[in-house]
């Protein structure tokens, strides 16, 4: 996160570097950083996040996790509806279930429930 990833190569990787870097900033429930991360995902939202011979999921997938680690559970709710969505639009049952499972860690705690 040196310079907030603010000089990332051009191409591809611009995308999947702050993607993989919000999963450790959520983990880590680092909300400054959570922060730069938003602002570098949000312009992507409604993307997908090819590693080439990965895929990383959904950008609001990313982003929801990202919202409710800045304490902004509403945003956060939207937009994991958004990833399931996707996911579910797409036959891809594992990321949904993960979708899920994020949910359900990372808004509990402000909505108080695990649905």
């Amino acid at each position: 996160m040196r310079d907030d990833l603010r000089h990332l190569p051009y191409g591809w990787m611009a995308l999947l570097i702050p993607a993989v870097a919000s999963v450790a900033c959520v983990r880590l429930g680092d909300a400054p950083r959570a922060k730069a991360l938003y602002a570098l995902i949000e312009p992507y939202a409604g993307q997908l996040v090819d590693g080439g011979p990965s895929w990383f999921g959904a950008t609001t997938h990313h982003l929801a996790n990202l919202a409710a680690t800045l304490g902004r559970p509403h945003d956060a709710e939207t937009l994991f509806a958004r990833a399931a969505d996707t996911y579910a639009a797409l036959g891809a049952d594992a990321w949904l279930k993960l979708a899920r499972l994020d949910r359900a860690r990372v808004l509990s705690p402000h909505d108080g429930s695990a649905g």
